[in-house]
């Protein structure tokens, strides 16, 4: 069953809403040079009013070990998805479970690259390559690339999905979850609750009504 994230959240009525129209996982920004960083104490406010089966994700970008801990313990982090160069010997003790790696995955990535983070993590994050940024960019990752790492392992795609071409992503792909943000915003950090809704709608059919259980949060669900 299809799962949906939606990542960049800065406000508690945008996560709220999202929730409400059954998000599966709520993202939060770890990374100062985002539009769509939130702060530590704003990110433990909303990730307190999130239902128990909604995950929540904190989004870094080559964090350092004891940033990781904080956050996580206070935050109350389900996830620990990370951007940028990984260190496999540290992020390890995040442990595999709840560890999902963000891959750039450029035309030119091939399927044998995602080997080694495949190994060591729970799922996959596939996001669009554009040099200097880590997510939100808008623009498309590499769906062929996506569309064979599924039959490997459980891949989140990324990458400028937003209500007009997540049937098509969906469909082409037939990814364990989508991960969308710049795609129903109004402003980066700012959710449109109209193309929320519209997200939502459109993908129902490959829903059917899913809801995780507290115990069956992303990304194992």
């Amino acid at each position: 069953m299809l799962r949906v994230k939606v990542c960049g959240i800065t406000r508690q009525k945008d996560a709220a809403y999202a929730c409400e129209l059954g998000a599966d996982a709520i993202g939060l920004i770890f990374y100062p040079k985002s539009p769509r960083n939130i702060d530590i104490d704003a990110a433990a406010a909303i990730a307190k009013t999130l239902p128990d089966h909604v995950a929540r994700v904190g989004v870094f970008v080559n964090p350092e070990l004891d940033v990781l801990r904080r956050h996580i313990d206070y935050v109350g982090l389900d996830v620990v998805q990370v951007h940028g160069d990984h260190d496999w010997e540290m992020l390890r003790f995040v442990g595999a479970l709840r560890l999902v790696p963000a891959i750039q995955a450029g035309d030119a990535m091939q399927l044998a690259d995602l080997e080694i983070a495949g190994r060591q993590s729970a799922a996959l994050l596939l996001d669009a390559h554009k040099s200097g940024q880590y997510g939100g960019t808008g623009h498309r990752t590499n769906w062929d690339l996506a569309r064979n790492a599924v039959e490997k392992y459980r891949i989140i795609l990324a990458g400028g999905i937003g209500p007009e071409n997540a049937r098509e992503a969906i469909e082409y792909v037939n990814p364990y979850a989508i991960d969308v943000n710049s795609g129903v915003e109004e402003n980066p950090g700012i959710k449109d609750h109209q193309k929320l809704a519209h997200l939502f709608k459109n993908i129902e059919e490959y829903r059917n009504g899913w809801t995780a259980n507290a115990d069956q949060r992303f990304p194992l669900a």
